[in-house]
Formats: structure tokens, sequence, C-alpha cells
């Protein structure tokens, strides 16, 4: 379930509500990709390769609600995100 994953990986994306800089922790996991996606489904952001521990990006897109996608090690999770 989403819980567990979220349980096995204590991901973090902040802060939420955003201005435009997004920070994404990682914690234990080591690779990953990042994808944004509006509420029409649409692409706003993509890095498939992402290696930080504490990765930081800039949404440079107009305000309102984002999906922040994460898969990582045969898992995805979801994250809503506000920019204001």
């Amino acid at each position: 379930s989403v819980t567990d994953n979220l349980q096995a990986h204590p991901l973090k994306v902040f802060p939420n509500p955003t201005n435009g800089a997004v920070h994404v922790d990682f914690g234990t996991i080591t690779h990953a990709a990042i994808e944004v996606y509006s509420i029409y489904g649409q692409l706003v952001f993509r890095n498939e390769k992402v290696s930080a521990k504490v990765y930081q990006f800039d949404l440079d897109v107009a305000a309102g609600v984002y999906f922040v996608k994460v898969a990582t090690e045969g898992r995805e999770m979801e994250f809503k995100l506000m920019k204001r």
C-alpha cells in the first residue's frame, strides 16, 4: 500500500506550499526519478537521474496544485504540492 511505501522510504517534499524552490529529502534512497505534473496531467518537470540525498529544483510554473511523482527501487510515490 502507499502507507507501507512511505514508511519504508520516509521521503519528504518541502516546503509545501512552495514559492518555487522545491526540496526532496530521499532519506536512505540512493537513486530516483522525479516527475511533476499539473492537475491537467501536463508534465512540467522531469529529472530521471537523481542521486542526491536532498535534491533541490525550481518549479517555474503558474500558481496551483501539482503532483510530484517519485519512482525509486521499483516503487512509485506521489505527493500533492501547492505552488504559490
